[in-house]
């Protein structure tokens, strides 16, 4: 029996939670974080702002396993095209030294399973444990992943299945990543350029799309015109297949204070979006205003803190599910395949960032100073979701002084007293460039930021 109660109790010690986990530590909570460390084999591309986000925490992303930066090209529509590259990590070594990192800083690391949790929105949840001890907490955040229990208005995709394995490198020399369409899914080959390769296969899991022979599925996959085309030399497939549910999931999108959801167990993202890692590293972050507000008592905080949770978690699922969507019409050649057909008509026909054309004032619950706030955002075709700040200075002020102008937006009147009384020029500067960038201004000049001459 373990005895006291510790502030924090956090189910899974994936990304989400291990760094959940670090979070809270630092900021002066007891925390301990349960993981059954039965990781099976997974390789996962990350994007360069989460390995940005890491390393603003102080954490070596060296010592995480994360390799050397990849090509990712992707033959799409039948045209090939380059991204911003992709960081290849191991995802069970990866957690590892992340949940090293964590247990580095004070946090305590169980190795243990999760048979349930007895959650009171008013006292202290009870997490019970495989090995029968219960775990009491003041609260419990679900980093389980698609592991966690769906919860009461939830929403689901497509049925979608992720089969992979290692197979030998190409001999490319060089880490790539390559993302092919074929009729009944698609692949992603991801090469580290040092002899060893993942291949892995998005397919559709419904009875229908072809049952379980998943091997024959992924050699069909392997012997389309598109892969043979992606890879002349020609792509095994591995010898030893591991199978991942991967269904787009909204698991529960309202806030019980008493068994908070972060992550996959939150929101589970299509793959294709390759958004996944960097939504479990920052919902882990959106803890600690969410925490403060609820520790806070009052009911004015606990209001913001449920508005908080319901927009972040709402907002990611059909943003990312729209956006999908819209990737996948971009693919139109198999558009009558059972595949395809499910992925380019769902969630709806909702533009993905509806309802914003232009810049437009709304008032919404921000973080400010980690502490959660309504305040008054702008809205912009960049920025759907909104933004309350840039550099530090509100920028809905800033906006309706642009309105008041005869032109628009006149550069001589752009000056720092102008965009905030009291801001610094480089304050200033970054306003004015984010500003410009949103199309709010035409112009502004260079004598903000290197002091001369209109820009």
């Amino acid at each position: 029996m373990r005895e006291g109660t510790t502030d924090i109790g956090i189910m899974g010690g994936g990304p989400a939670g291990a760094f959940a986990a670090l979070v809270l530590c630092r900021a002066g909570c007891s925390v301990t974080m349960v993981d059954a460390a039965t990781a099976r084999p997974r390789i996962e591309g990350l994007s360069p702002r989460v390995v940005a986000l890491l390393a603003r925490h102080g954490i070596d992303p060296g010592a995480l396993g994360i390799g050397p930066r990849a090509v990712r090209q992707a033959l799409w529509n039948g045209a090939v095209e380059t991204g911003n590259g992709e960081f290849l990590v191991e995802r069970a070594a990866f957690d590892a030294a992340l949940r090293r990192v964590a247990a580095a800083e004070g946090v305590t690391v169980v190795t243990d399973s999760v048979v349930r949790i007895d959650s009171s929105q008013e006292g202290a949840a009870r997490i019970v444990l495989r090995d029968g001890a219960p775990l009491i907490v003041r609260r419990a955040i679900d980093a389980r992943g698609r592991r966690a229990p769906v919860a009461a208005g939830r929403m689901r995709g497509p049925a979608t299945l992720t089969v992979g394995g290692w197979i030998a490198s190409g001999g490319l020399g060089r880490p790539v990543t390559m993302t092919v369409p074929a009729p009944d899914g698609w692949l992603w080959h991801a090469d580290f350029g040092d002899g060893r390769a993942w291949l892995q296969a998005s397919l559709d899991g419904r009875a229908e799309a072809g049952g379980a022979d998943l091997r024959g599925r992924v050699a069909d996959l392997l012997g389309s015109d598109e892969a043979r085309a992606a890879f002349p030399q020609g792509i095994p497939c591995p010898e030893n297949l591991l199978v991942r549910n991967a269904d787009t999931v909204l698991a529960q999108p309202d806030l019980d204070p008493g068994h908070i959801r972060i992550g996959d167990a939150a929101v589970g993202l299509d793959p294709l979006s390759g958004h996944g890692m960097f939504w479990a590293v920052s919902s882990a972050l959106s803890l600690i205003p969410v925490l403060a507000a609820l520790e806070d008592g009052s009911a004015g905080q606990a209001d913001l803190a449920r508005r908080f949770y319901r927009d972040r978690i709402v907002e990611t699922f059909f943003r990312q599910a729209r956006v999908g969507r819209d990737f996948y019409r971009t693919e139109g050649r198999f558009g009558a395949r059972l595949f395809w057909a499910a992925r380019q008509a769902w969630p709806d026909d909702e533009p993905s960032h509806a309802g914003v054309k232009s810049a437009s004032i709304a008032r919404a619950v921000v973080v400010e100073d980690n502490r959660l706030a309504e305040r008054e955002i702008v809205r912009t075709p960049a920025h759907p979701a909104g933004v309350a700040f840039v550099a530090g200075i509100p920028i809905a002020p800033v906006v309706r002084r642009l309105r008041d102008l005869a032109d628009g937006g006149c550069a001589d009147l752009l000056s720092p007293d102008f965009l905030s009384p009291g801001a610094s020029r480089d304050q200033a500067a970054a306003l004015g460039a984010w500003l410009c960038g949103q199309g709010l201004i035409k112009r502004t000049r260079t004598s903000l930021m290197n002091g001369g001459h209109e820009a």
